[in-house]
């Protein structure tokens, strides 16, 4: 019976998508061969990324940048490994390319944000990613403002400084990178749990706007 109600509303909110033709429909969680067939119901003319932990990429939309993280990288791994693997090292040369050219860039994450680590969660905010998007595994939605202080010395670390879990700025990015303009980094984190459908958008000035798809 939960598989049936999980497909109806899968359905409906393909129909919804199709209706109101957003520029671009990411799908977050996870999505097994039945659900990816429905989400190929989409109209050809709307871009379609999945949030699904098989990967990891980028998209573009309207000039802003959106990240599609895969946790498996992150969660159950020493974080010196972690810190060292592929998808880290694709990631610090996306927020450098951001920080240099000044666009709009936010991320989506297959699993709850709550669940990601310390060091990954402060990078993405010295990064200026904007906000991160992930379910949740809760019905209960969450909605929070992650803060990071930018100290003097983070222009000051070596390009070739040692990956290691406990140090404060591990997740850094090269010391070009690090140098902030700003005093302080925020990120918001959004995650939800309930499988609704809903709209966001980003506004010229940075601003988010959300709603849910009737």
């Amino acid at each position: 019976e939960d598989r049936k109600r999980h497909i109806f509303a899968l359905k409906e909110s393909l129909k919804k998508v199709n209706r109101t033709r957003p520029k671009i429909v990411v799908a977050s969680g996870y999505l097994d061969d039945e659900c990816r067939k429905f989400m190929g119901k989409v109209n050809e003319s709307i871009p379609v990324a999945l949030n699904d932990g098989s990967s990891f990429f980028a998209f573009w939309s309207r000039g802003g940048q959106g990240l599609v993280l895969r946790s498996s990288d992150f969660l159950g791994v020493d974080s010196g490994i972690a810190q060292k693997c592929e998808q880290v090292q694709w990631l610090k040369q996306e927020l450098e390319q951001s920080r240099m050219t000044r666009h709009h860039i936010y991320a989506f994450v297959d699993c709850s944000p709550e669940k990601l680590p310390e060091w990954l969660i402060r990078m993405l905010t010295k990064g200026r990613v904007m906000c991160l998007f992930g379910p949740h595994s809760d019905s209960a939605a969450i909605e929070k403002e992650y803060t990071y202080e930018c100290s003097v010395n983070d222009g000051e670390k070596s390009d070739d400084r040692s990956l290691d879990g406990d140090n404060d700025d591990d997740d850094s990015l090269s010391s070009a990178e690090n140098v902030a303009d700003d005093d302080e980094c925020k990120m918001i984190i959004i995650a939800r749990g309930d499988g609704t459908l809903r709209s966001w958008r980003l506004e010229e000035y940075g601003s988010w706007e959300f709603e849910d798809v009737a």
